[in-house]
């Protein structure tokens, strides 16, 4: 297959490694795969040689100029399937590609259409919406006019990692931590989203119980110095270390003894996900996406979402006993490396555009 992905993006989040991580592997795999984007953030981050990149505007949701390249792309390039990922390409993408090639629109989290040229792109322009939560499904379907079936769901896929315990004893020490304290770990764009505020609150109601703990955010965005200043007037300035953006996540991760996602919305959290993989134990809201990646005390614990003294009190219950904590962590990789993995998600991902492209080599997957 010929393919060309499109993201506007000019910050990195979840959306933008989910996008990169697939263009890689479709790359992998033997097919001419473009990532037609308009900032440095994908080449930086990319390890695929035979990833190719193209630059486009992308100056806002109705620009014509970026339309007409990229119609012009899709026909010289012979293009056999048009992959949007984010808002701002849905209608450009839609409409640059439209009877021309296959559209499969990539929608990663749980929310309504809000707005009509969504909904227009939807019901009109797309021949597959790829999803990675049941939960995104059934809030589409409540959309007019749209046809659900369109709907093809993909779960994100991790690494599954060695782990080691020289690692972690290497990053607990640049954390600055001791043998006896835990490390709860957040990771994510600190944005209103992924409410690494309600985190702190926690924190704050689990510092009173628990001293010997820090809570470590990893990641950058718009509300860095707000969370700052929250920690400042909850008291706790001390005990947080932001970290901001890191590339080496799974060594950070391998340091943690807990993992917290406060995330008010998502469809599939890749930080999750990573948790996971690593081993650890997992506190989450119940949002999109959660209860299909664990099962409630079984491999990770889950909280009415908002509820952050019910989280704080799973939480203390959890590093106090190290036995549930470790086999929870233990189950959770067995559920990663079985539902999540790179690999699984890439050739589902592949099955489906196959199909949708007209090769019929389509494999049996097992649903959760």
């Amino acid at each position: 297959m010929r393919i060309l992905f499109l993201n506007s993006a000019k910050e990195w989040g979840g959306n933008e490694k989910w996008t990169l991580s697939a263009a890689s592997d479709l790359a992998l795999r033997g097919h001419t795969v473009y990532l037609g984007c308009r900032s440095e953030l994908f080449e930086k981050n990319n390890k695929v040689r035979s990833l190719l990149f193209v630059k486009f505007p992308f100056l806002n949701v109705f620009d014509v100029f970026t339309l007409i390249m990229v119609r012009s792309f899709v026909k010289k390039n012979s293009i056999d399937i048009l992959i949007p990922t984010k808002q701002r390409e849905y209608v450009l993408g839609g409409l640059a590609g439209w009877r021309i090639t296959k559209i499969a629109a990539r929608f990663g989290i749980d929310r309504p259409l809000h707005n009509f040229r969504n909904r227009f792109a939807f019901r009109t322009l797309f021949d597959i919406v790829i999803v990675n939560s049941k939960k995104i499904i059934d809030t589409l379907s409540l959309t007019p006019g749209f046809n659900v079936n369109k709907c093809k769901l993909v779960y994100n896929g991790v690494n599954i990692p060695e782990l080691s315990t020289d690692i972690r004893e290497k990053y607990r020490k640049e954390l600055g931590l001791s043998d006896t304290e835990f490390c709860i770990m957040g990771i994510g764009r600190l944005s209103n989203q992924k409410g690494f505020d309600l985190a702190l609150q926690a924190f704050a109601e689990l510092d009173k119980e628990l001293q010997n703990c820090c809570l470590v955010i990893v990641g950058s965005g718009s509300e860095c110095n707000a969370y700052q200043e929250l920690a400042a007037r909850l008291g706790i300035e001390k005990k947080v270390l932001f970290t901001g953006h890191r590339d080496d996540t799974s060594g950070l991760l391998q340091a943690a003894d807990l993992f917290w996602l406060t995330s008010r919305s998502e469809g599939m959290s890749n930080a999750l996900l990573e948790a996971m993989a690593h081993g650890k134990a997992v506190v989450a809201f119940d949002i999109a996406g959660v209860r299909e990646a664990i099962v409630d005390e079984e491999s990770g614990a889950i909280v009415e979402e908002g509820n952050t003294d019910k989280f704080t009190r799973v939480s203390v219950k959890l590093l106090k006993d190290n036995k549930k904590r470790h086999v929870l962590g233990v189950n959770a990789r067995e559920r990663a490396e079985k539902y999540f993995s790179k690999d699984r998600s890439a050739e589902e991902l592949e099955n489906e555009l196959q199909e949708v492209v007209g090769i019929c080599d389509m494999v049996f997957k097992d649903n959760l």
